[in-house]
Order: structure tokens, then sequence, then C-alpha cells
């Protein structure tokens, strides 16, 4: 059976990495993260833009030298996470006092365990999300970055509280409460266009807090210093959510919203993949057309 699974999870290999995320079929497409280069200082002189420097910007691509070629640090390790990109420097050396780089073995997971049923309650603040033995059976028996699912539990229980949220769907759910093993492990991510498991993509990831009428006025990130404050600052709430949804579930070869919800395919986008993905970050009429059609996708999710 955990063959089965594993198989089952498996993109098959188109040898590069997508220039765009697969929303063409999509009612609501978010706006990429405020543009900026960093500057590595990691003080009140750095402006910021980590995620969309390292990962966000639709120059961002891999290659099989990114999963072959020797580390930083020299070492002659196969493998490849979204945490080696650069995207989580700032978060790195400000939140966990901890060097911009660390070593490609941090993020193997294979020592630390897999997952079994006991690490979901299938609830978030109050609500059933899936049953307890039932919640996010593909990644059951897949590795994991730690073993603090129910401490995820408890904050993302005050987390969507605290914006008074709606309803979670499953797939966001297993994303949000895993540890972070989306974004950490290499195991998931076998070549440029192979991953053991298929996430989200950042649709759904902002979709979700969008829906939070307080953090369409006040967004709070998971991790507080992810980007210096200055940063935060100049962006727009959608922005701001967007850099989030762009680190946690950026990876490209991603499962949309409508994947999970084919009652949301639409003939032809509004915003396009491209947009999503630009250099350029967000305009005026993309945030236009995303709020018009953000309401009748939240009526759907809930």
């Amino acid at each position: 059976m955990r063959g089965l699974i594993l198989l089952a999870g498996v993109v098959c290999s188109t040898a590069s990495y997508p220039s765009t995320y697969p929303f063409e079929n999509e009612a609501f497409v978010p706006v990429n993260t405020l543009a900026a280069t960093p500057n590595l200082a990691y003080d009140d002189s750095d402006e910021g833009g980590y995620i969309y420097h390292y990962y966000a910007r639709a120059e961002f691509t891999l290659t099989q030298d990114d999963f072959e070629s020797p580390t930083l640090f020299g070492e002659d390790y196969n493998g490849w996470s979204p945490t080696q990109s650069g995207a989580i420097r700032f978060l790195l050396v400000v939140h966990f006092g901890a060097p911009p780089d660390l070593a490609a073995s941090v993020w193997n997971c294979t020592l630390v365990g897999v997952f079994s049923e006991e690490a979901f309650t299938g609830k978030v603040n109050g609500q059933t999300v899936c049953n307890v033995g039932e919640c996010c059976a593909g990644i059951m028996g897949l590795p994991k970055y730690s073993d603090d699912q129910l401490d995820w539990h408890t904050t993302i229980d005050a987390r969507t509280a605290a914006g008074m949220c709606g309803d979670m769907e499953e797939e966001m759910y297993c994303v949000a409460v895993g540890g972070d093993f989306q974004s950490n492990c290499i195991e998931y991510y076998l070549s440029p266009s192979e991953r053991l498991f298929t996430f989200i993509c950042n649709d759904s990831y902002s979709l979700y807090f969008l829906s939070c009428p307080v953090f369409l006025t006040a967004f709070t990130p998971v991790y507080a210093a992810f980007e210096p404050a200055v940063y935060y600052n100049a962006c727009s709430q959608e922005e701001y959510i967007s850099s989030d949804a762009q680190y946690f579930a950026g990876d490209r070869v991603c499962h949309p919203y409508s994947y999970y919800h084919p009652e949301s395919i639409v003939a032809s986008a509004s915003l396009s993949a491209s947009d999503a993905a630009s250099g350029s970050g967000s305009s005026a009429s993309e945030e236009s057309s995303s709020t018009l059609l953000l309401g009748s996708l939240v009526l759907m999710a809930v």
C-alpha cells in the first residue's frame, strides 16, 4: 500500500522545471510578492525581498546541477529543497540566530521519522477538517522534518482564530500543521520536475488567508522575520500574504486549487500564470481582478 501511495504522489519527469504555475484554468491567481533585491546585510540597511529574489521571481529555475553539485559547504550531497534556495537567509540569521546557510544534512529528514495518523487531530479552531485516522492519507509513511505537529495545531488554531478565518480544506491543513516538511525535507524533491509527493500550489495558501477578514487589514506571517520590517511595510496585504504563500507552497510542480475542487475550473483564467510569477510584483488591475474573484471562491470553499 505504501508503495502505491508513493507512486501516486510522484510527478513524471519532464526534465525541466516549469516556468509558470499550472494556473491556466484557475479563477483565482495570486499576485506575486513585492519585487526587491536583498543586500544580505541582515540589519536596518537591508530592504529585503529574500523570498521574492531567491524563490518567487519568474527567473527562478531549477536544474539537475542544483541536485548534484556540491553545496556551499563543499558537501558532495545530492538533494535540494526550498530552504536551500536562499529564501530563508534573513529568517535564519535574525529569527533563529543561525548562519544564513546551513549544511545540506540539516534538511535530510530520513533520520527523523515518518508521518503517522497520531500527528493529525483533524481539527482547526473547532472545525473538523477530517476524521482522525483518515487525515492526510497521501503523506502517511513519508518523511517528516520534526515531531511538533501537535504544537503546530496550537499555532494554527491561534492564527485562524485571530484572523477570523473560515473553514480550512484538508489539503491546506496537511501543509499548515505538518511542521515545514514540504519546504525543508530534501526527500520530497527528486529532480527539477519530480516530487515524492505533490503539494498544493500557492493559490490555495493565498486563497485561504485572503478569506480571513482580520488578515485583509493586518496580516501576520507564520515567522515574523522572514523579511525586514521595511519590506513588509511596503507590501499590500495581498502581497504580504503572497510572501508566506510563495515560500510555504511556492514550488511550481504543484496541484492548483481546481485539482481539489474541479467545480472551480474556468474556461480561461482571468489572470495568467505568467502574471503570477512575473518579476514586476502586483499591479492595481491584478489586485482588482483578484478581489472580484475571491468572494465566489471563498463561498465555494466554505
